[in-house]
């Protein structure tokens, strides 16, 4: 940061000459450390301020974007032209940094926070265009003496910024009464709006299959004088129209996958002109939808290169990609060897220098053409071929291509070849937890290994009618339904005894059905780690006492991660719940998180819980965490004397945090019923307030029959809850547990 480093010096310059004078040492560090925090303010409020402004610019343009991921206070957008922005929020001390806006005819406007209002930025006397393949992005800076600059030429040359008096405008990093940058940010996986200060919203769609991207890896790329470059085109969805933008006396076509740009021929075929993108080939892709993508190639001329050279060019394409494989095609012109490296896309990316001094070097074929298969990869996995050709004029331009592995089509194959499979989060593969087994036909599963990974084949129903033993060291069970489209059916009927303690019990896509009515899923005298089910359908039936998938009740009972994430569960009975707990005191159990899952009756309504309790008030636990879930016709059903006042989740109290938000719960009568998401017999609810937030969920109930209840010292609370006077649905298949929301509630609950 350039125009940081003057302020540092002059700054901390000044600081030291008053020092020497009449501070104490005390004094000096805390002048210093006052300097070093402004500093690293503005430090902080540049980087936030010129990320904002790219995405204003592009959400304004009307841009689609692939997909928005929220990371510590940050959003972390990806665009459809495959460039990543980052929107800061606040957390930074925003202060009085320039609000920019873009007017209805697309030009760029700034409020100084100054009292002044937005005023047009003007260069050169013109109104600055924010929007279209020729908007310019301006780029702010801080001078020597603490105030605004701006470039509108990619950072080139700055400027002070002036107000409308003409006088320079001061940087002012904190101590502003609002931190925040924009009014508001709403995301979903429709659309991403941000609301500025003044009220105006932009609006940009989020598409995850429509990408058009030219891969370029250089802020600036340099030709000659008649050079021809090629840059990849990485697309998805189906392109309607592509249109080329470009400075005068430049060439610019597409054929195939492949972008080739030419330089003007001679120095009088330029046009010299200062605005930025003046210098971009700019490229617009239209999708049969209507979305668009804008992608840009900041091209300048190197005029000491001979314009009357032939310039050796290497245009690559992909022709396959596997699991484990990708084959490039590659065509020459001009070209008599060539040089390449391949790697992974996320190591940092070669230069042309280090390709032709570290690449290998490949063979062209006498029809100008050559042929790489690389072999042994990971799959889902980024790669790029980085190639430099040679020929009789020298070396050509430094061309890449990336590309990406597909998707195993078989967990247990993965596995095999020691790649990670995600569950919950957290890597798990062969080097840790040893060979998987496979089974592709119906047998008993068991084990006194210390540990057992078992996948079952899809297209066998795995009808356990035995008991599946544990016993000896085993420390760690898996299932896991081989083929990642779909769900291998385990029906166990006689459930699984554990009998090693501590163990690590984890499904994954699997669908777990019972039809015993005396038997749960999971049976134990002893204490668990963990409880995993990832991605999984559960469906069990119980004729007579209804039972849980699993029950908890004793002190040597104990269990410290019970997870829930993905899951499809299909309620069948008219009081059904995974986890049944009985009375416990001293001791507590650990955490409960239940994430993205749909749960449903498709016949009437019917009670459910995630952790119930069918005697008295039931066991701490350290967390409860409910985010982003759906249940459809199930609730807590009506008030039962012998046991209390129920809840999806029931606790005697949680010892650290709650965190309940973005649940959807729809019934189709609440007479008489309830819905209630948790209930503890905490002395205080503060610990539940302070987390809960006004979007938490969504319930058709309303306040006296549903919320969040703390029934010792606070008494029920209700926060967070909005009443539903319709249904959230446009659509509902009960046969198959699919439930279409309208764009209303598109943010809460479960994603399918």
């Amino acid at each position: 940061m350039k125009k940081i480093i003057s302020l540092i010096s002059l700054a901390a310059a000044s600081v030291a000459a008053v020092t020497l004078v009449s501070c104490s040492n005390d004094d000096l560090e805390k002048r210093i450390d006052e300097l070093d925090s402004r500093i690293t303010a503005i430090e902080n409020v540049l980087d936030a301020l010129n990320d904002n402004i790219k995405v204003l610019q592009s959400i304004a343009s009307g841009q689609t974007i692939s997909s928005v991921v929220e990371q510590n206070g940050q959003y972390i957008i990806t665009l459809s032209n495959g460039t990543t922005l980052t929107l800061t929020q606040g957390s930074v001390g925003m202060g009085k940094a320039p609000l920019l806006s873009v007017d209805s005819e697309g030009y760029w406007m700034v409020d100084y926070q100054d009292g002044n209002g937005a005023q047009y930025i003007l260069y050169n006397d013109e109104k600055v265009r924010a929007v279209g393949i020729d908007g310019i992005t301006p780029q702010f800076g801080v001078d020597s003496d603490g105030y605004w600059t701006v470039s509108y030429d990619n950072g080139e040359t700055y400027e002070q910024v002036l107000d409308e008096n003409g006088n320079p405008v001061l940087a002012v990093a904190s101590g502003a009464t609002s931190d925040s940058y924009f009014a508001g940010v709403e995301y979903s996986d429709e659309a991403l709006i941000l609301t500025m200060k003044d009220g105006t919203q932009y609006i940009a769609p989020v598409v995850g299959g429509f990408l058009y991207k030219i891969d370029v890896s250089e802020d600036e790329v340099t030709f000659a004088y008649g050079q021809t470059q090629i840059f990849a085109i990485e697309s998805k969805g189906t392109i309607a129209d592509v249109m080329i933008h470009k400075p005068t006396g430049w060439e610019a076509w597409i054929n195939g996958d492949n972008l080739y740009v030419k330089a003007p021929s001679s120095e009088s075929e330029t046009k010299a002109v200062i605005a930025d993108s003046r210098k971009d080939i700019a490229i617009l892709a239209i999708s049969t939808s209507g979305h668009f993508a804008i992608t840009k190639i900041r091209a300048v001329i190197d005029g000491a290169a001979d314009p009357e050279e032939s310039y050796a060019l290497a245009a690559i394409t992909v022709s396959e990609t596997t699991s484990e494989s990708i084959t490039y095609d590659i065509t020459f012109e001009a070209s008599t060897s060539f040089r390449y490296i391949f790697q992974q896309s996320e190591l940092t990316a070669p230069t042309k220098t280090e390709v032709l001094t570290d690449g290998e070097e490949g063979t062209i074929a006498d029809d100008s053409t050559a042929q790489l298969t690389f072999t042994g990869l990971s799959g889902e996995t980024a790669y790029t071929l980085y190639l430099v050709p040679s020929g009789a004029s020298g070396d050509g331009a430094l061309t890449r291509r990336e590309a990406t592995t597909s998707a195993y089509t078989s967990y247990y194959e993965a596995w095999q070849a020691g790649h990670d499979i995600m569950i919950n989060g957290v890597a798990y593969n062969k080097a840790t937890y040893g060979d998987g087994i496979l089974l592709e036909e119906n047998g008993t599963i068991s084990s006194t290994s210390a540990t057992a990974v078992y996948f079952l084949k899809s297209g066998v129903n795995y009808s356990q009618s035995n008991s599946i033993s544990l016993t000896g060291s085993a420390t760690t069970f898996m299932v896991i339904g081989d083929d990642p489209s779909q769900r291998s059916v385990l029906d166990c009927s006689f459930g699984i005894d554990y009998g090693a303690s501590n163990m690590n019990i984890i499904y994954k896509n699997v669908a777990i059905t019972s039809s015993n009515t005396d038997r749960r899923f999971i049976v134990s005298s002893v204490a668990f780690d963990q409880v995993i089910f990832d991605n999984c359908f559960l469906e069990w039936h119980n004729s007579g006492t209804p039972h849980a998938l699993m029950m908890r009740q004793s002190a040597v009972q104990l269990l410290n991660d019970f997870i829930v994430i993905n899951c499809d569960i299909h309620v069948v009975n008219d009081s059904s719940w995974l986890l049944d707990m009985w009375n416990g005191s001293g001791y507590t159990l650990g955490n409960f998180v239940a994430q993205n899952n749909v749960v449903w009756s498709s016949d009437g309504i019917k009670r459910f819980s995630f952790i119930h309790h069918t005697y008295g008030s039931g066991v701490a636990w350290n967390s409860i965490t409910m985010e982003n879930n759906t249940f459809y016709n199930v609730d807590n059903g009506v008030y039962d004397s012998s046991q209390g006042r129920q809840a999806i989740v029931r606790v005697s109290n949680v010892t650290e945090f709650v965190s309940i938000k973005s649940n959807l719960m729809y019934v189709e009568s609440t007479a008489g019923r309830n819905g209630f998401l948790l209930r503890t017999n905490n002395d205080s609810g503060s610990h539940i307030t302070d987390i809960l937030t006004t979007d938490t969920w969504y319930s058709s109930f309303d306040s006296s029959n549903g919320g969040i209840a703390v029934t010792s010292g606070a008494g029920f609370l209700y926060d967070g809850m909005e009443t539903l006077t319709a249904s959230p649905f446009s659509s509902v298949d009960l046969s198959s547990g699919t439930f279409v929301k309208t764009s209303a509630y598109s943010s809460v609950g479960a994603t399918r």
